[in-house]
């Protein structure tokens, strides 16, 4: 028994000191390939689609963006709506007639006059979000939803969300320095209270397939880490629910595996993920992306850090140095200079301000976010 555990060690150690990296041919040189994401949000009767190219993997550089070209959605009934590019490579409608008893397809002509079709797909309802909340996660918490339909019509969904969270700077900056003076910093232009918003940029899909009930329980959204800044003082995120047929539901499960669980010896090997979209004039010609549509559900929940037990949460802010600057010095002190609260003498008169580095006193370099309160916040 003991010469076979030694054998298996070896075995294990031989195994695992044989993986090394490996660069495929594309993360250097990659093919330029189209690139489609669209949606028809039969909530808001509207329709996106955004249009790119693939870059290299080894790329830095954003997605090409494909303008210029000719997009629209038509119906079986032969009703057609033409979308209309608001931005470099995205393409819009609103205020459409749109129907679960119509089929849809998108069609695309590029600026170099290809011709892209989807195949039709029936825009689906998705049952209501029953609820977003949070549990303890080991190192910090997850953010799970549960959703059922009792139709059980559902099977197959999709979750997108969008985070916001409030934060402070370490230190209050309470005087500017204006015409070579220090004055009080108006409310307005406070820099203390930050708002970061960011969307979700993992594939998130679910399903109840093998359950007797059409029933999501407890699905992790996102884990937030206890030293992350954004359980420092006020966290809200939006989640977004619609559901798949199981083609799409296919579809984006095969991209998550080979676009996020690869790196391991047992995660599974990369694959293409084949969507719906094709090209008229070149049938074999690889597409990237899939065309898609139905209601969204949405639910907003707020997380205080009061209601999260201590030992889940452990964010602290940055430390910095506080020097002072003396009156004497103001009018050659640079205007960029972050003042933080008056210095007196013994006799109460004002000698100076105390001043650190925008990293604890900027929330906006600190955290990146924004001083402007967000319209939903409450």
């Amino acid at each position: 028994m003991t010469l076979r555990r030694y054998l298996i060690l070896f075995c294990l150690i031989w195994v695992t000191g044989c993986v090394e990296p490996y660069d495929p041919p594309a993360s250097g040189n990659a093919p330029d390939y189209l690139v489609v994401d669209g949606f028809i949000n039969l909530s808001g009767d509207s329709v996106s689609v955004r249009l790119s190219h693939t870059v290299a993997l080894s790329s830095t550089d954003a997605p090409a963006p494909e303008s210029g070209s000719m997009v629209s959605v038509e119906d079986d009934a032969g009703t057609m709506f033409q979308l209309k590019e608001r931005a470099a490579g995205v393409y819009s409608a609103v205020r459409l007639s749109l129907s679960t008893t119509h089929t849809y397809r998108l069609h695309i002509r590029t600026s170099t006059g290809k011709e892209y079709f989807s195949r039709s797909v029936l825009l689906t309802q998705s049952p209501p979000i029953d609820s977003v909340y949070w549990t303890g996660a080991g190192n910090g918490i997850n953010i799970n939803v549960d959703t059922h339909n009792p139709t059980g019509n559902s099977r197959y969904y999709k979750w997108r969300f969008v985070e916001t969270w409030e934060y402070n700077s370490s230190y209050y900056s309470a005087y500017m320095l204006v015409d070579s003076a220090a004055v009080p910093r108006p409310s307005e232009l406070s820099i203390n209270t930050c708002w970061r918003t960011e969307s979700s940029t993992t594939i998130l899909v679910g399903t109840s397939d093998r359950l007797s009930g059409d029933v999501i329980y407890r699905f992790p959204l996102q884990f937030i880490s206890r030293e992350s800044i954004r359980l420092a003082k006020k966290y809200s995120i939006l989640v977004e629910q619609q559901v798949l047929s199981e083609e799409a539901y296919t579809y984006w499960l095969s991209l998550q595996k080979s676009t996020e669980t690869l790196g391991s010896l047992f995660d599974p090997l990369p694959s293409q993920a084949n969507g719906n979209i094709y090209c008229v004039d070149t049938p074999s010609e690889t597409v990237i992306g899939y065309f898609d549509g139905g209601s969204v559900a949405t639910k907003r929940v707020y997380i205080f850090p009061s209601e999260i037990p201590k030992e889940l949460r452990s964010y602290l802010p940055a430390v910095c140095d506080i020097d002072t600057i003396l009156l004497k010095d103001i009018p050659t002190t640079p205007t960029s200079t972050l003042l933080l609260s008056p210095v007196s003498a013994p006799n109460g008169s004002i000698i100076g301000y105390t001043t650190s580095s925008s990293t604890c006193v900027d929330c906006r370099v600190w955290g990146g976010g924004v001083t402007v309160r967000p319209d939903f916040w409450e």
